[in-house]
């Protein structure tokens, strides 16, 4: 309410980047959406690991939940680092 991100509920932790060995540069980008309501289920999350997380649609995933327009975006690049 009002902007207090401490009052609010983690759907899932942040996985940072974490690009394969010698696949060079790998594009992300952070899509922040507001909820419709405080209850909204997502289903299952990824966890905290990479798997599945490559070439998601986020457009189809946003619109299967209902979540408008993105309020929010960043984008960077990574690639491997030991």
């Amino acid at each position: 309410r009002k902007g207090d991100l401490s009052k609010g509920k983690t759907h899932w932790e942040y996985v940072g980047a974490g690009p394969p060995e010698k696949t060079g540069l790998h594009r992300y980008v952070l899509v922040l959406y507001q909820q419709k309501t405080k209850k909204q289920n997502f289903g299952d999350g990824k966890g905290l690991t990479g798997a599945g997380r490559g070439k998601n649609h986020v457009h189809e995933w946003a619109t299967k939940h209902g979540l408008g327009h993105p309020v929010a975006l960043a984008c960077f690049q990574a690639e491997w680092d030991d």
